[in-house]
């Protein structure tokens, strides 16, 4: 007996929600095989990993880029942001878009909990602690900065480098004024620190010596 055209109704349905389903579980896990595996949303439920985004955020906002910051946290709530545990060393954080279903920023775990360890493993006793620390939480948000370029639609690399150059310039012109005058030191060199590393990567990423 045929079906009512009710039931081949339905079954079409089924057959495309599990189609959707299938192609979203093969983007997932391209994206995890992308990082490492192990990725874990930031979210309400995991308080260690948010107490470390709530941190920056709040150095995001202490240089005078609250909208960059809201940028962030709008991107966490709708499940963009992810610690990454197994990401690379090459990378503070990194864009992954697979089939345009499963997009996400993922950030290096262990930069979260602590950037400056990432630039500074076994420390480094000809630069000031203050200097370390505030390299260190430049590159963070700079490098967060340059993957929400590629989030928001932009897929050169060269381009998006360029973006983060001048959002580093911009930064480096335009310190908060609550930033006392030893910080505003630090940050500075930190900041000058950043835009050499950035201006490198970028010239890779177009193809320069």
């Amino acid at each position: 007996m045929p079906l009512s055209l009710g039931k081949q109704l339905l079954l079409a349905l089924v057959l495309i929600l599990a189609t959707g389903a299938g192609i979203h579980n093969i983007a997932e896990a391209r994206n995890e095989a992308a990082v490492g595996g192990g990725a874990i949303r930031l979210e309400a439920s995991r308080l260690n990993e948010m107490t470390d985004f709530g941190r920056i955020l709040g150095v995001t906002e202490r240089l005078g880029r609250g909208e960059l910051a809201e940028r962030l946290r709008e991107v966490q709530r709708k499940g963009g942001l992810w610690a990454a545990p197994h990401l690379g060393a090459d990378h503070w954080a990194l864009y992954v878009d697979t089939f345009g279903v499963v997009r996400r920023i993922y950030v290096r775990e262990s930069a979260l909990h602590s950037p400056e360890s990432q630039l500074f493993p076994r420390g480094d006793a000809s630069i000031p602690p203050e200097k370390r620390r505030a390299f260190a939480n430049v590159s963070l948000v700079g490098a967060l900065f340059h993957e929400l370029q590629h989030w928001e639609g932009v897929e050169d690399e060269a381009l998006a480098y360029e973006r983060e150059i001048a959002w580093l310039e911009a930064l480096q012109h335009s310190l908060p004024r609550q930033v006392g005058e030893g910080e505003r030191d630090a940050i500075a060199w930190g900041v000058e620190s950043a835009l050499l590393s950035a201006r490198k990567a970028r010239a890779l990423a177009a193809g320069q010596p």
